[in-house]
């Protein structure tokens, strides 16, 4: 069994066979040279079909004005068509189908009606094509195979011999729509990955033919006919002046959405070079780029299966044509735990993990680079996470390093609410309400997965309060315009108790409700790393920026140490940005050691109760407690979250707690508005998070501090971001990379995000029910729990975990640790501590099997866990 790498060229200039193969081979191994790695063994064919276009190949010598880099265009256009205006048509081609990717990727119609528009244009375009696309699928017109029959058959042929073979199709321009109809009218041909490039024809067709076929009701939603992978696809407009390449990224999963794949748009300035000439839309540029290697470097890593399995395999197909049901094969042997080590076991383990969104990857891309980075980013929370998705989405080579996991911070730690800030509006803020509910709108669209409407009530117990907090949240209708959730009204006394059950009622005079957002938020960090990675950034956690570099007085970099294996980088970069929350004097302090403090950290408590003391889907919002906050009690993933408090701390910590005074002005205050008086011993968790408040006014009054944020630019050029709320983080990210561009000298591109789909996308979540939160992910859940139903059994009957929960967090989630998995990739930690503490060994069972360590390593992490969690129960408050 070999690897083997299958071409498919498409409609380019054609040379003869054998010139056109070295080039395939020399670009793939030039790529490889460019981006650090040694080449791997691998076995190259080239399926070649542009004798079946043309008689003669062109000579390679022919120069062309328009391409200094190629050869002649060898087609002959139709005359009727072309003849009197070549160049006008060509651009009128090329200028439609743009405006069709355009409105592809602005998700508007997207129907089958794409591959009709391709046809159309090809058809036209090019006269030697007609047999090709006027043949009906099977590939015989006039009673003789058609061109699209023959070229068909190359490469159909060409797999039946590789059948043992791990196999990557790489199909360039219209070769993905041939490599498409094989792979979809021979279902028993399989490859490992499928890659299209350069493919501003072919991709729009292969696209809209997945689109339709995931629509019609012949197939279920569930089912993927089409080719196992689409790893990468890449357009290049050669010929338009902008020369952009769009990179879209598609999986399965994608299926479930209501216009049925997709795209991720993702604009990169296409400066793939050859010599001193800038690459136009050809195969050999986009196989030398850094991107396509990555995918070739993990292919070809892939390990090959030993020879007992392909013997099984043989046995299983010839079972399958003699007596039916193929031969299943075992599954892979269980390695005892006493054998596991992190030495010996490892390479067995890994082999197994995806390395679309893991650490092993991350750290190959990290060694891989020899360029500087264009921005470093310093924090993995939610501004760090926004500004990587922000820089990277506009092409921007982008590294995000955190010291811990990703959004171990305050980002876990919020009130779960997506909110433009009743309180802020109070105050009279009011261009920070419109910014965060034009945001919190942007918010829903990009995330509908983990962003939803929630109503909240007011209650009324004075007669003023109904007058004035009507007023006030009609205007805050009012203010969010076109970008609101829900109009609020009045409510009666009788109203207001029908809606909310066990809301005191002595005294109470009715309620106001209005419309804000809920979320999860360390589920949106999760999905914004894994949106991050798919732009192309690469990101670490638990990578400690422990230095600045400076050369000639400018930040040109940052020294990294990776806690997990000790290694020690020096990194080069055109700008760094910290955004590191309520660590970020700490940082700008490596910067500039009599930099003065510009964080003042608040402290916020919630607490969590069973679902009971609030009843039912409505929340409420208590505008004004003793010590001026907001009081929020908040339905959420079936517990009620009650909070918060205000109190200033002198200095930030990685795991905050509450103090036993702040968890007593909760319970007292849930006491004054709920039936039902809540007691410490109902009290599931008690969460701290620290608010990276900027520094203004007199020092200890943070409940008065706006939550407006702050970017600033030190004499150094360190571009530092502060403060700012949940609600804004993609606003905050947009306005760090326009300054972090101008610091690097970068060259300016337009801000994708607000449009720009956060990993997960999926309208319809709900219907995955406990599994709501993972989105489009759901659906590869669903199908490790069909094949292993005993990974779908809960941990714990009172939380809402199971084994593949976690084998998916070690996977496909970068999670390392047991409280990564119970505190951020689930929510365990925060819906019930003292089951989660018994269920900690459990997990970490489970993670070192996937991660490869033993069990002095699980004891390790359950005694860590638990000292973690005994701070989030009342008794272990101080």
């Amino acid at each position: 069994m070999r690897h083997v790498i299958i071409g498919i060229h498409g409609l380019g200039n054609k040379p003869s066979e054998q010139l056109l193969q070295s080039w395939w081979l020399e670009s793939i191994k030039e790529g490889f040279a460019r981006s650090g790695f040694e080449p791997p063994d691998f076995d190259f064919e080239l399926v070649y079909w542009a004798d079946l276009l043309h008689d003669q190949p062109k000579d390679p010598d022919v120069e062309d004005p328009e391409d200094p880099l190629y050869l002649e265009a060898p087609y002959r256009p139709a005359p009727d068509l072309t003849d009197r205006h070549p160049r006008k048509f060509r651009r009128h081609v090329l200028e439609a189908i743009e405006r069709v990717l355009d409105r592809l990727m602005m998700n508007e119609d997207f129907t089958l009606n794409y591959e009709h528009i391709a046809d159309s244009l090809i058809h036209h375009y090019f006269k030697d094509l007609e047999a090709y696309y006027a043949s009906p699928a099977e590939g015989v017109m006039d009673d003789k195979p058609s061109v699209k029959m023959l070229i068909r058959e190359r490469l159909a042929s060409r797999l039946r011999v590789h059948r043992d073979d791990h196999v990557m199709l790489i199909a360039h321009s219209m070769g993905s729509i041939v490599a498409y109809d094989v792979l979809n009218l021979n279902p028993e041909l399989k490859v490992d990955t499928f890659v299209t490039i350069g493919s501003p024809l072919g991709l729009p067709v292969v696209m809209g033919r997945i689109a339709a076929e995931h629509q019609s009701e012949s197939t279920s939603p569930k089912t993927l006919r089409t080719p196992p992978t689409i790893t990468s696809a890449w357009h290049n407009f050669a010929d338009l002046e902008d020369k952009v390449a769009f990179n879209f990224t598609l999986a399965d999963d994608y299926v479930q959405n209501i216009t049925g794949v997709k795209p991720v748009d993702h604009e990169v300035v296409n400066d793939y070079q050859v010599g001193d000439e800038r690459n136009p839309h050809k195969v050999y540029g986009y196989l030398r780029a850094p991107e396509v290697t990555m995918l070739l470097h993990g292919f070809l890593a892939m390990p090959l299966p030993n020879g007992w399995k392909l013997m099984l395999q043989r046995v299983g197909e010839w079972w399958d044509r003699l007596f039916g049901p193929r031969l299943s094969l075992p599954e892979p042997p269980t390695v005892p735990q006493e054998s596991i080590s992190q030495e010996a076991d490892s390479e067995y383990l890994f082999s197994s993990l995806p390395d679309s969104f893991s650490r092993e990857r991350m750290i190959v891309q990290l060694r891989a680079n020899k360029e500087p980075w264009d921005i470093v980013v310093i924090g993995g929370g939610a501004t760090g996470m926004g500004v990587a998705v922000e820089a990277a989405s506009r092409g921007y080579k982008t590294l995000l390093l955190e010291q811990h996991d990703f959004g171990k911070g305050t980002s876990s730690r919020s009130t779960k609410l997506v909110h433009g800030g009743v309180r802020y509006l109070q105050q009279g803020n009011v261009s920070l309400v419109l910014e965060a509910l034009r945001e919190r709108a942007i918010m829903r669209d990009n995330a509908p997965h983990l962003v939803s409407d929630l109503p909240f009530i007011v209650p009324i117990y004075d007669w003023w309060e109904g007058p004035f907090y009507g007023i006030g949240l009609r205007l805050y209708d009012m203010l969010a315009g076109k970008h609101g959730f829900g109009d609020s009204r009045n409510l009666s006394r009788e109203e207001t108790i029908e809606r909310i059950p066990v809301i005191e009622t002595e005294g109470l005079r009715g309620g106001v409700v209005y419309h804000d957002g809920q979320f999860d938020d360390s589920r949106l960090v999760i999905n914004l790393a894994q949106t991050a990675a798919e732009e192309g950034a690469v990101l670490l956690n638990y990578a400690k920026v422990t230095g600045l570099k400076h050369v000639d007085g400018t930040v040109q970099g940052v020294v990294v140490h990776d806690e997990e294996a000790g290694e020690e980088f020096h990194l080069e970069a055109r700008a760094v940005i910290n955004a590191t929350g309520v660590f970020t004097d700490s940082i700008r302090t490596l910067d500039d050691d009599q930099a003065a403090p510009v964080i003042q950290p608040s402290r916020g408590i919630h607490i969590v109760l069973d679902r009971s003391f609030l009843g039912g889907d409505t929340a409420i919002m208590v505008p004004h407690t003793d010590d001026g906050r907001v009081l929020f009690a908040i339905p959420w993933h079936d517990k009620v979250i009650f909070g918060t408090t205000d109190t200033p701390v002198d200095a930030p910590v990685l795991e905050p707690q509450a103090s036993r005074e702040e968890f007593d002005f909760l319970l007292e205050h849930a006491a004054r508005y709920l039936i039902n008086d809540p007691t410490e011993k109902d009290v599931l968790s008690v969460f701290a998070g620290l608010r990276p408040l900027v520094k203004e006014g007199e020092e200890g009054s943070t409940a008065a501090i706006s939550r407006d944020h702050s970017i600033l630019i030190s004499r150094s050029g360190l571009v530092t971001i502060a403060g700012g709320k949940w609600t804004t983080y993609r606003h905050m990210a947009e306005e760090t990379i326009d300054q972090a561009v101008a610091v690097g000298q970068l060259q300016q591109v337009p801000s994708l995000s607000r449009d720009l789909p956060i990993h997960g996308w999926h309208q319809r979540a709900d219907d995955y029910h406990s599994l709501s939160m993972y989105g489009s992910d759901a659906p590869a859940l669903l199908r490790m729990i069909e094949k292993h139903p005993g990974q779908g059994t809960l941990l714990h009957s009172a939380l809402p975990i199971t084994e593949a929960q976690v084998i998916w967090a070690a996977r496909a989630e970068m999670a390392r640790t047991v409280e990564d998995v119970l505190a951020r990739r689930t929510r365990c930690l925060l819906l019930g501590a003292r089951a989660s503490i018994d269920i900690a060994p459990r997990v970490a069972s489970i993670l070192a099997r996937e991660l490869g360590f033993g069990r002095k390593w699980q004891a390790e992490q359950v005694d860590a866990y638990k000292a973690i969690a005994q701070g989030y129960l009342p008794e272990g408050l101080k």
